[in-house]
């Protein structure tokens, strides 16, 4: 019910990071009722940045990515969160030790990012991506880094906004 609520409520486009993220927990839940033990989420952040705004489902894409070209590979799937502010950037980092990419898949994957054409499998990156651009500009968005048997590391990186910290 709550992951339905977030969802559907549309009147925000920016929520604080602790909203965000306990709409992740609630999807992670959820899958952990499937996948059991097999999925763990980790965190490492400062309480601090829970009341930094993020655009709403900002990092939920990129877990069930993780989840969804991983879980079937790996024995245990660890995704892990950080999350950093780093002379007024946000950077949220989502890491996991799925199978990761060959280079070439990664290059076709940032090569989409960019795309404004054709959808592909990456809607979720690129939408993700498209939304932080647009909402800030293109010095921000994602980046995206992966190793053959090492997992896939994606960033977002988003400027703090001094207006919109939660009181």
């Amino acid at each position: 019910a709550n992951l339905m609520r977030y969802k559907v409520n549309t009147e925000e486009a920016v929520v604080p990071l602790k909203t965000d993220i306990n709409y992740l927990k609630d999807y992670v839940a959820i899958q952990k009722m499937r996948f059991g033990h097999r999925l763990v989420l980790k965190e490492d952040y400062d309480p601090e940045v829970l009341a930094l705004l993020v655009p709403k489902l900002i990092i939920q894409p990129l877990v069930e990515n993780a989840i969804k070209h991983n879980i079937d590979i790996v024995e245990k799937l660890i995704i892990t969160l950080r999350i950093r502010v780093i002379y007024e950037v946000i950077h949220i980092e989502v890491s996991d030790n799925g199978k990761g990419l060959s280079p070439e898949a990664l290059e076709e994957i940032k090569n989409r990012l960019q795309d404004k054409g054709e959808l592909s499998k990456h809607n979720g990156l690129r939408n993700t991506h498209s939304i932080i651009q647009l909402l800030y500009g293109p010095a921000y968005g994602l980046d995206i880094a992966s190793k053959v048997g090492m997992g896939t590391k994606v960033w977002i990186t988003i400027p703090v906004k001094e207006e919109w910290l939660d009181d």
